[in-house]
């Protein structure tokens, strides 16, 4: 009896409770939110009600309308996850919802996608005005890295590097510029290797490499991109190309596949590349591209996705290797060249091989290796057989010379020599089926000492020699001038050296301190190659090698100030703004360096090089 009079009080006292609170008219508040307000890919507005009021009610039925962003579809409409009604009729705005308030928070989110049909490239436009253009396609007004916008001379250099590295050379001035393409990247096709990079760069080959498609190429610089016109207090400094820490200029790439096209017929290249679904997202802010550009990379991106092309796809890539490594001798790919050519059936940059070798030189990341630490001359002198490979790559290594490596990687061609490049390198938890392995070291390295008659019979190919005659510097090679060239402080004018009168209008400084020059044995009918490699500076009697006519002898000129400032004074310099050097000619007394085949751009110059790596392989002297 106790315990039933205890309960009956305690369910009469929650009656009485209930009672007194409807009593009161306290009901729980309403509120709604509006989540999908500062979307960038559409809006909801025309709210029957303030959304915003302290007296919305539960029951309440509150209209609006959802309208996406050109080029975007509503993709749902939804409060609290559950799907608003669209409301159809006669006298009913296109895309009004409708939705029946809750008790409590009320959330409203809508959700917009991309237009998977629209062709987003096609939309989009080089945002400079008809008589800008007419300018660029029409005069030479314009200088890319002083002006930020140029046309490209497509008759001239070109490679491509991969999927958004594409080296150019200028209609105007004649240099190489070496582009960046900005908002996108793609994956690794060169140092490294990931899937879908190497069809990135064959896409990007199809349309401006060598055969491609394109008739006309504009570089844009990203302050063209963001002030397509001036203020007030801004002056041309802002459009001037901008480099990356590799010395790549940034820009937008814009082709044209018509022979006279107008503004309208030119596409963007970083943008295409978005949209096929070669880039792993978006390379770039709002703030760095500015509202018009970021919109469009965007929709570009999103696009890729929705129709999954290419890297958003399950598609396997066909121009990636997924097998396990193929073991090859050095040997192996020299025997299956035609001699002198890099025409290996084994060099098709896309088969991972594995290739071991001792390590002879090291190049900041990059190194040299050959099938031995040294070689000997047989009895009766013949040079032995010898047989070498670069190893390119940018990932950091403790790889040193002397070291015996196992290097897995895709074989490529570059400049008349084979290469690998695609390689791994870990220290930890190395997958021996991927990564290069240190398998001995502390072996030492001999060089093949040769004449220099017997360096250009032989055709060793980065193999380590030592030549064996002095060689002293001279400023030709068979009559030609424009081929001496380089260093930090030399000024690029192209022409200068090979006709009078031949000079560019605009100069500049090289950007890296590679520097090739001549070297010519008393008598002999040979001008011998000599390449210093960028990341050396040589030192002699007080002076540097930062200008090739450290080596060969004459007058350099250099300010601070740049190029321009230092070509337009001459000799007629401020002692305060220009720094003279008078550079007498020298001869190399010992030279150790990497015997390389060298195949010009265009094809029509080939030769054997000496390619200079280490500081400490060179002696210099004066020519008497």
């Amino acid at each position: 009896m106790k315990l039933f009079k205890k309960t009956s009080i305690l369910l009469f006292s929650g009656v009485i409770l209930a009672f007194g609170l409807v009593g009161c008219n306290t009901e729980e508040p309403v509120s709604f939110i509006n989540a999908s307000s500062n979307s960038p890919y559409g809006k909801v507005e025309n709210f029957s009600v303030d959304i915003n009021s302290d007296e919305l009610k539960a029951g309440e039925l509150i209209t609006f309308t959802v309208t996406p962003n050109e080029d975007y579809l509503i993709s749902y409409v939804q409060v609290n996850g559950e799907n608003c009604i669209q409301e159809i009729g006669e006298n009913v705005a296109p895309n009004t919802y409708s939705w029946t308030l809750q008790p409590g928070q009320n959330r409203l989110v809508a959700s917009f996608k991309i237009n998977p049909s629209v062709d987003v490239v096609d939309k989009f436009k080089l945002n400079v005005d008809e008589t800008t253009f007419n300018k660029i396609m029409n005069t030479d007004d314009f200088d890319f890295r002083e002006d930020g916008i140029e046309e490209m001379n497509l008759s001239g250099y070109r490679f491509i590097v991969d999927g958004d590295t594409t080296h150019f050379e200028t209609k105007q001035q004649g240099y190489t510029v070496k582009v960046r393409y900005l908002g996108i990247d793609t994956p690794e096709s060169s140092s490294e290797l990931e899937e879908w990079g190497k069809s990135a760069s064959l896409f990007s080959e199809s349309i401006l490499g060598e055969g491609g498609t394109a008739k006309h190429v504009i570089l844009q610089s990203q302050g063209r991109a963001m002030y397509p016109t001036l203020s007030e207090d801004q002056d041309k400094t802002v459009w001037a190309s901008e480099t990356d820490t590799y010395g790549r200029n940034l820009a937008y790439v814009w082709y044209s596949t018509k022979e006279n096209p107008t503004l309208n017929d030119f596409r963007c290249m970083n943008l295409e590349m978005m949209y096929r679904g070669f880039s792993q997202g978006l390379g770039g802010s709002t703030e760095d591209m500015g509202d018009y550009y970021y919109s469009y990379f965007d929709k570009a991106l999103q696009s890729a996705q929705a129709n999954t092309r290419n890297y958003y796809s399950d598609m396997v890539d066909i121009n990636y290797y997924y097998g396990d490594p193929v073991d090859l001798t050095l040997k192996e790919i020299y025997d299956t060249s035609t001699p002198g050519e890099t025409d290996s059936d084994y060099c098709d940059e896309k088969t991972l091989y594995r290739v071991k070798g001792y390590v002879s030189r090291k190049v900041e990341n990059s190194y040299y290796i050959q099938d031995k630490p040294s070689y000997e001359r047989s009895a009766s002198g013949e040079l032995p057989e010898a047989y070498g490979m670069y190893v390119f790559t940018y990932s950091s290594n403790t790889i040193q010379v002397g070291d015996y490596v196992s290097v897995i990687g895709v074989l490529s061609e570059y400049g008349g020599s084979y290469q690998m490049s695609g390689t791994s390198y870990r220290v930890f938890n190395q997958d021996k089926n991927r990564d290069t392995i240190i398998e001995s070291s502390g072996h030492e390295i001999v060089p093949i000492e040769l004449s220099a008659k017997e360096f250009e019979e032989v055709d060793y190919n980065n193999v380590l020699v030592t030549i064996t005659d002095d060689l002293a510097c001279v400023e030709s090679m068979g009559g030609q001038w424009l081929l001496n060239r380089g260093g930090t402080h030399e000024i690029d004018t192209g022409g200068e050296q090979n006709a009078p009168g031949g000079v560019l209008k605009y100069p500049f400084y090289y950007d890296d301190n590679q520097i090739v020059t001549f070297g010519n044995v008393t008598g002999d009918t040979f001008d011998y190659r000599i390449k210093v490699s960028g990341e050396i500076i040589l030192s002699h009697d007080g002076q540097s090698s930062v200008s090739y006519k450290f080596f060969s002898g004459g007058t350099n000129i250099y300010s601070a100030k740049g190029a321009k400032y230092a070509y337009e004074k001459g000799k007629d310099f401020d002692e305060k703004e220009c720094v003279v050097t008078e550079y007498k000619q020298r001869v190399f007394t010992e030279l150790t360096c990497i015997s390389q085949q060298y195949i010009s751009t265009s094809g029509a110059t080939k030769s054997m090089q000496m390619t200079i790596v280490g500081r400490g392989d060179v002696k210099l002297g004066y020519v008497s």
